[in-house]
This record gives structure tokens, C-alpha cells and sequence, in this order.
């Protein structure tokens, strides 16, 4: 297999990822409105699940950071490179592996984020059935 394929491949592996994680990250805030407090005297969300959503909504945030970083990165590099006119002279054009890094940092962010979530609203789930 060439070299560009296992690229495509490790991209297309990213992009379920995170559509999972997305999809995690809503039901875990669904679990969350399921045990919310009806009474008017009490918070809304119980004390044990503030930790779990913060951490759910940094996950949504990072997810969001993550395409508008690498959109911003990736428009400024392709912007740079057509005010060059590189694709006229048809030169090969090799990007500096420092670019995708802060994507790939809120790419790793966001699952870590899920992570933590997740181990706090199990906690509180165990805690729940005994």
C-alpha cells in the first residue's frame, strides 16, 4: 500500500473518532438531564455531576477548537502558498510538521476530556445502584 493511502486511512480513523466523541459527549449530558433535580429548593444538576459535564463540555469545546484551528492553520498555509503562485509551477509543497500539531492537541484533549467525564458519571452511576 502506498504511503498516501495509510495517510488517508489514519485521517478517515480521526474523523469517526471524533464523530463518536461527539455523539458520547451529547448522551453523556443526557445522562446528566435524566438525574437532574425536579425541586425548586435544590440546584438543578446534582453537586456529583457538575465535574462530569464541565468535562463534557470542554470535550465539545475542544472539538470545536480543534476545526477551527486547523482551518485557520490549513487556509493560511494554502493562502500563503497561492500568493506564491506554487501551484502554477507546479513545485511539491511540503508543510511544516508543526502545522497539524494544534489540532492534534485538541484532538487528544477532547478524547482525554470524554474520559474523565465518563469515569465521574460511572462513579455516580455505581454510587446510584448501591
Amino acid at each position: 500500500m502506498k504511503l498516501e493511502k495509510y495517510k488517508d486511512n489514519s485521517y478517515e480513523f480521526s474523523k469517526t473518532a471524533s464523530a463518536i466523541v461527539r455523539q458520547l459527549a451529547f448522551a453523556g449530558i443526557a445522562i446528566i438531564w435524566i438525574f437532574r433535580n425536579d425541586a425548586s429548593e435544590q440546584p438543578l444538576i446534582p453537586h456529583e455531576l457538575f465535574c462530569p459535564l464541565l468535562f463534557l463540555v470542554i470535550t465539545l469545546v475542544c472539538d470545536l477548537l480543534q476545526y477551527i484551528i486547523s482551518d485557520i492553520i490549513w487556509t493560511a498555509f494554502y493562502r500563503y502558498h497561492e500568493k506564491r503562485n506554487t501551484y502554477r509551477n507546479n513545485e511539491d509543497v511540503k508543510a511544516n510538521a508543526w502545522l497539524p500539531r494544534p489540532g492534534r492537541f485538541f484532538y487528544f484533549l477532547k478524547i482525554c476530556s470524554l474520559g474523565i467525564s465518563y469515569y465521574f458519571l460511572i462513579v455516580f452511576l455505581v454510587a446510584k445502584i448501591h
